[in-house]
């Protein structure tokens, strides 16, 4: 009797043994599938990311030539503002446009400058409009 009760403990033992077994085989496949899932999506971010920092190189590339472009821009721009500042009067008037510039500023119209600077009519009218005259000439 004592043998038939152990048995049976013993067989009821072994069966929750086999359902726990189960138990932890499936939630170990879909811990896997997680898992696997999980890596993959990792993945992708790694893909994602490789190709931001790719890009962020590109843009940093190009910012580090547009800076040196404008540092060339700007230091012309200097010497240029330099040799200008350094000009004597008489050589102020060889500049292109200047003497136009400046009968425009003396008042004079366009068909003055059109005669005494060889301006087309478009070149004396826009100059009269930037520099203060008035454009209001006839073609």
């Amino acid at each position: 009797m004592i043998l038939n009760i152990a048995v049976i403990v013993l067989a009821v033992l072994l069966l929750i043994v086999i359902v726990m077994l189960s138990k932890n085989v499936h939630d170990q496949k879909k811990l896997r599938q997680e898992v696997n899932k999980l890596n993959k999506t990792i993945e992708s971010h790694n893909k994602d990311i490789a190709g931001l920092c790719s890009a962020a190189v590109n843009v940093d590339n190009k910012l580090f030539d547009f800076s040196e472009q404008l540092d060339d821009m700007l230091n012309e721009m200097v010497q240029i503002k330099q040799e200008e500042t350094y000009l004597p009067p008489n050589k102020k008037e060889e500049l292109p446009y200047q003497k136009a510039i400046n009968m425009v500023r003396q008042g004079c119209d366009v068909e003055q400058l059109i005669q005494q600077c060889q301006l087309s009519y478009d070149e004396a009218v826009l100059l009269m409009r930037l520099h203060g005259g008035k454009a209001d000439g006839s073609k």
